[in-house]
């Protein structure tokens, strides 16, 4: 982890399942009541291999941009009031600044 950012996805996971440990406490699989024959019944679609294999693909910066570009001008992603018009009237200057 670099500056508070998560950059790789297994950050990613270990950080989402760090934030519930804290929030919820670890609770062990054999003391939850978990029945795992109720929830594979319950889960009857699954992803293709390549459904589960795009989701893994990295992302590209021209998908950053569609995603941005997409997102009202008026909105602001943190506390710090950058909206995303000011992202998007300066992304010729500082788009790669902006993706790494």
């Amino acid at each position: 982890m670099k500056l508070g950012y998560v950059l790789l996805a297994k950050e990613v996971k270990d950080t989402i399942v760090s934030y519930f440990e804290k929030l919820l406490g670890e609770v062990s699989r054999s003391d939850s009541g978990f029945d795992s024959c109720i929830l594979s019944g319950a889960l009857t679609r699954r992803l293709s291999p390549s459904q589960s294999m795009s989701l893994e693909s990295p992302i590209s910066d021209d998908e950053i941009q569609k995603v941005l570009f997409s997102l009202k001008d008026n909105k602001a992603l943190d506390l710090d009031g950058f909206s995303m018009g000011f992202f998007k009237k300066g992304w010729s200057i500082g788009s790669s600044d902006s993706i790494n």
